[in-house]
Order: C-alpha cells, then sequence, then structure tokens
C-alpha cells in the first residue's frame, strides 16, 4: 500500500513539474523602450550651449539627453540583452531627425543587437522617424525588425502582424503622418485593425498593440495640451473600437509621460494605453511586461553608462555626476533643460502662441496683457527674494488679501518643472490640500489678476470665459460679467481656479489608478474587469479617508491659512 501511495506521489510531483514547465511557457516577457529619440550628431559633439548652469551648459531645451542618446541606448541593449526577456518593443521616435543617416546608424545598433544577444527586435515608426524615408524605403532598412517575418503587411501605412511565443501576436500600428507631429490614424487604418483582429481571432491568437500615439487621454487637459498626440482626439470612438476588436493592451509614447490609463468599453471589457516616457528622459526608464494568467509590468532605469561614448565638451563636475549617480545626473540634467523650455513658453511671445485663438477679440486681449502675465509667472514666489519693491507672488497674493505657504520653491516655475517631472516619472501624487497646488492656484490666480489689472470689464469677462472653454466647463454669464474693483477680481479668477481648473491640476498631479510603475493587471483570460466586493471596514476606512482629503482641502484654500 505504501509502494502504491509512493508511486502515485511521485506521479502527482511529475506533473506538477510538467504543469509548472507548461506555466513557464506560456508566459511571455518583453521589454519596452520609448522614444530614445537617439540623435547622431549630438552623440558625437556637444553642439547646444545656455547659461543657465556652467556645470551643465551642454543642455539643450528638449528636455532629453541628446548629447548622451548613443550611451544611453548601448547601455539599455546591454541590460536588455543579458535579461531573460523574449522580445524588445520600440515603439516608435527611435530616432531624432529621421535623416536616413541617423534610421541607418539605428538599425545597425539594432542588428548588431540581435546578432550578438539573439533577441527579436519589432519596431513601428514615430513621427520623428518619418521625415527623410517614404514608407517602402523605411520597411526596406528596418526589415528584420518586424517587417520581413510579418504576417499581414498594411500598403497604406507601415503597420504590420507578426506571430509571438505562445498565443499571442504583435499588432504594430503605425499611427503617424509622414512627416507631422499630429497623429495620422484614420478610420481606414482602424478598418485595417479590426480586420487583423478577426484574423487573430480566426487564428485563437490574443493582440497586443503597439503604436507611437495614444489611445486615449491620459489625463483631463490632455486632448488641450496633446491634441495631435491621441487618436481619440479625432475620433472618440475609436477605443470601443480597439475595445471590441479584443486588444487588450496596447503600448505607446509620443507624449514622454509614464502612465497606464484605462478604458471601459459598453460590453464592460477593459483596454489598458500604456505609455512609457521617453528612455532618454527623466530617470531614463523602460518596461519590462510579463503575460501570462495575469500581466506584470516593471519600471526598470538606466542607472549607469559608458562614460567613454559621450561626446567632448561636458564640464568635468557633469560627467563626475553621470558617474556616481546617473539618475541623478538625468533629474539634474532635465530639469535644467525643462527649465529653458519653460522659460521660452512662458515669454509673451511664447504666451501669445500657447493661448493662440481664431477669436480677433482674444487675440487683441492676449496680446495686451502677455507682458504683465509673463512678469508675473517670473516673479520670486517670496519677498525675500524681490528684486523690486512689491514684485513677487507672496506680495501679489497678500494684496489680494490671501496668502501662499511657505516652501522652499524659488518662483511658479521652479514648482512647476517640480511636479512635470514628477509627472514623467509617474505614480505623481500632489493631492489639492499639499503645499504645491495651493501655491499653484493662487499663484496663478495672482498673476492672473495682476495682468489684467487694466483691462475693461468687458474684456475681464472675455477672458473668463476663454479659461473656461480650455477646460470644457460652462460658467454663467453672470458670473463672467462680475468685475468689480481689483480685490473682486482677484476672489472672481480665484474661485475660477479652484473650482474649473482646480480639478485638471489634480487629476494631473494626482494620478489615478491603476499605478504607473509597478502593477499586476488582469490577463487576457478576463476580458471584463470584475470589481471586488469591499468589507465593510475596507469601506468605511474609504469614507473616512474622503472625508479627511475634504475637509483638508477645505482648509488648504481658506485665506488666512498657510
Amino acid at each position: 500500500m505504501k509502494k502504491a501511495l509512493s508511486v502515485i506521489l511521485a506521479l502527482i510531483m511529475v506533473f506538477s513539474l510538467f504543469s509548472v514547465a507548461a506555466a513557464a511557457e506560456d508566459e511571455l516577457k518583453v521589454v519596452i523602450a520609448n522614444d530614445m529619440h537617439y540623435n547622431i550628431k549630438a552623440s558625437t559633439a556637444v553642439t547646444k550651449r545656455n547659461s543657465i548652469d556652467e556645470d551643465f551648459s551642454h543642455i539643450g531645451s528638449s528636455g532629453r539627453l541628446v548629447n548622451e542618446s548613443a550611451a544611453i541606448i548601448s547601455a539599455f541593449l546591454e541590460k536588455v540583452g543579458n535579461s531573460d526577456c523574449d522580445y524588445v518593443f520600440i515603439p516608435g521616435d527611435f530616432t531624432e531627425t529621421g535623416s536616413e543617416e541617423e534610421l541607418s546608424a539605428f538599425a545597425l545598433i539594432l542588428s548588431d543587437f540581435e546578432a550578438k544577444y539573439g533577441k527579436q527586435v519589432y519596431v513601428v515608426p514615430g513621427n520623428h522617424d518619418l521625415y527623410d524615408l517614404t514608407l517602402d524605403e523605411f520597411r526596406a532598412m528596418f526589415a528584420q525588425f518586424g517587417y520581413s517575418e510579418a504576417l499581414v503587411k498594411d500598403t497604406a501605412s507601415a503597420s504590420y502582424t507578426v506571430d509571438l511565443d505562445g498565443e499571442y501576436r504583435l499588432i504594430a500600428i503605425d499611427s503617424c503622418e509622414a512627416g507631422e507631429s499630429p497623429y495620422g490614424f484614420d478610420d481606414a487604418r482602424m478598418n485595417w485593425v479590426k480586420a487583423q483582429a478577426e484574423k487573430a481571432k480566426a487564428d485563437g491568437k490574443k493582440l497586443i498593440a503597439m503604436m507611437h500615439h495614444n489611445l486615449i487621454a491620459h489625463f483631463i487637459l490632455g486632448t488641450k495640451i496633446h491634441p495631435g498626440a491621441i487618436i481619440s482626439s479625432g475620433n472618440s470612438a475609436y477605443p470601443e473600437e480597439f475595445a471590441k476588436a479584443g486588444i487588450k493592451y496596447v503600448f505607446s509614447g509620443h507624449t514622454h509621460d509614464h502612465d497606464i490609463a484605462s478604458y471601459t468599453a459598453a460590453d464592460g471589457s477593459v483596454i489598458y494605453d500604456v505609455v512609457t516616457a521617453s528612455l532618454t528622459g527623466p530617470s531614463c526608464p523602460y518596461r519590462v511586461v510579463t503575460f501570462g494568467d495575469e500581466v506584470k509590468l516593471e519600471t526598470k532605469n538606466i542607472d549607469a553608462i559608458d562614460l567613454s561614448l559621450l561626446p567632448e565638451g561636458i564640464s568635468e563636475n557633469a560627467l563626475a555626476l553621470a558617474e556616481s549617480d546617473f539618475i541623478a545626473y538625468s533629474m539634474k540634467a532635465t530639469d535644467l533643460s525643462f527649465r529653458i523650455l519653460f522659460n521660452s513658453y512662458t515669454s509673451a511671445a511664447g504666451l501669445k502662441r500657447i493661448l493662440k485663438t481664431d477669436d480677433e477679440e482674444m487675440q487683441a486681449i492676449i496680446a495686451k496683457v502677455a507682458d504683465k502675465l509673463s512678469e508675473a509667472i517670473r516673479m520670486p514666489l517670496n519677498k525675500e527674494n524681490e528684486v523690486e519693491e512689491g514684485k513677487s507672488i507672496e506680495a501679489l497674493v497678500e494684496k489680494y488679501n490671501t496668502v501662499i505657504p511657505d516652501s522652499s520653491y524659488t518662483d511658479m516655475l521652479d514648482l512647476a518643472i517640480t511636479v512635470y517631472q514628477a509627472h514623467n516619472l509617474g505614480d505623481e501624487y500632489y493631492p489639492a490640500y499639499t503645499d504645491e497646488v495651493v501655491i499653484v492656484t493662487r499663484s496663478l490666480a495672482a498673476a492672473i489678476s495682476y495682468a489684467l489689472e487694466d483691462v475693461s470689464g468687458e474684456e475681464y469677462a472675455k477672458v473668463l470665459s476663454f479659461l473656461t472653454s480650455l477646460t470644457g466647463f460652462t460658467v454663467p454669464v453672470d458670473y463672467l460679467i462680475y468685475a468689480g474693483d481689483g480685490m473682486k477680481r482677484f476672489e472672481g479668477i480665484e474661485i475660477l481656479v479652484t473650482t474649473a481648473l482646480l480639478p485638471a491640476i489634480v487629476e494631473f498631479t494626482v494620478d489615478d489608478a491603476p499605478a504607473d510603475n509597478n502593477v499586476t493587471l488582469p490577463g487576457y483570460a478576463q476580458l471584463v474587469e470584475e470589481e471586488e466586493e469591499l468589507t465593510f471596514w475596507e469601506k468605511l476606512e474609504a469614507f473616512f479617508i474622503r472625508i479627511f482629503d475634504a475637509i483638508r482641502t477645505v482648509f488648504a484654500f481658506l485665506p488666512f491659512w498657510k
């Protein structure tokens, strides 16, 4: 009897080992890197100069590490080559200029990687990759990275499908219009995607999609700030069509945010748009995605590079930081780069470009107030740092009978860049009651009020109407014509900012579920999201958290609360 039981137990163990092996074989591990912006000229010579920081005078205004791109890409490929991943996906903007020279050099880098490590790379173009080459030339140059083994190729774009290990099929979607930054996705391309989805379903395959532009907006003002980056800006039905097609995961880029957002279709099925930030941006991130019963997403970073691959002309202090802590180097360099960029945006000319409108009356008002608005945005936050008495945000808000919290931020740009970098990194968390959001809203209200001091009541109402239109909110006409003395105007602006703009600001500064960096999400077997019933104590905890947050927010925005 014991002998028989031993045999049975042994058989069970053997079958268990087989089942574990089978489960492991069913897993698919993919690495995704986006927006590398390989710049062949900047990687061999420092060409950009600025006066913002002596040690980082090589940093330009792109918000990316252009001089370091070759070294970062080399470090990335070495890390991935030595990992246990099955495939590498690159959803566009792998080059900066899209020149034939740059594309050819990048294709050679990928070819050497595949030859050395035996891992397959799949690409799809971004808007930066289609400036010089025709579609046929692009397909030919990158033939070994998807096109030569494609099951189906779209004749009208650089889209294709290819089978991966197990039951998965990649649908690589060209969302670009050659030579243009806005998306080139249209109904014809949507029909091609649907046709490939039907074929995949008939073949028993699960579709994984990648494309350069985003499928959906990842925050309220996404379609306002990046209208050409989100394909659903052109047709709000596209996410529904993708979900109906059985696509559960889309990997995209372009906006350089590190963010995961979802869309729930009418039938309850959920599709995830996973944006991976620029590999040459802050902290140099990429994703490792493991597909199985569930989908596990991890964020990795380039934490060291070969300094010998950097061009001459970078200061010794900057190189020392790059050698000791490359992530810290990337954060400082991109912080300075964003400051250069934001400085250009907040100049009077920059503001006119950003606030452009077809309304001639509004154009005249913008031209009238742009200089003062730019002046206010550039003022120091605290009175102790004033160059001219009364010219600080603290002095302005005090003039309007309110205060801003104490902080170490130097000016509005300093704060804005801190929050923007946090958004780039993902899992950002600045709720409405935090000093950062209180300072942003009150400073913005003060800056707008300062700029509008000399406008007429009619012009003032026109500006309020324009600002609310940016957020999609509708404000009663009676409110818009509320234009009394300077203090009343500030109260009107502050009410507008804290009621209409605050939800949009907080939606940008607080990441909603799911997490952006490290998270486990449903696999393809679970096509419809199932909400788990919360326990009584979980419901009670959630209730008190909401109440507590609401109270903290109210107190944070009391005029006297500091």
